[in-house]
């Protein structure tokens, strides 16, 4: 199939986005799963856009960039305006971040990307 599919990864706490052919997914819907699974675990809600800008998160772009050969858009990138907007990420960032907002978190996400990986 050579048109770019939008598939949904169905988690307990909502549902995220992901292009099937890019392999990018809604950062956007990872952080709003991620922060109510925080809320059930009794940690504070994790504010997206820190996230992205801090020194760690750049580093691992980079690191990301560099291995893949990509750009910094295509790791992770911001689509749409205003009120419409999305962030959109890469699975191996999806990975990165949702270990970042929750280790169970992590677990869904890799074993929603193998699952599909063998589909």
């Amino acid at each position: 199939m050579n048109t770019n599919q939008l598939l949904t990864a169905a988690f307990p706490e909502g549902d995220m986005h992901i292009w099937h052919l890019t392999g990018m997914g809604s950062l956007t819907d990872l952080f709003r799963i991620g922060n109510r699974m925080r809320a059930i675990e009794g940690k504070d809600h994790a504010n997206m856009t820190h996230f992205v800008n801090s020194k760690a998160t750049q580093e691992y772009i980079n690191i990301i960039c560099k291995n893949q050969g990509c750009t910094r858009e295509s790791v992770v990138r911001t689509v749409g305006k205003g009120k419409a907007s999305r962030t959109e990420a890469n699975q191996h960032f999806l990975i990165y971040a949702a270990e970042y907002l929750s280790p169970e978190l992590r677990y869904l996400v890799m074993n929603s990307f193998l699952a599909s990986s063998h589909s």
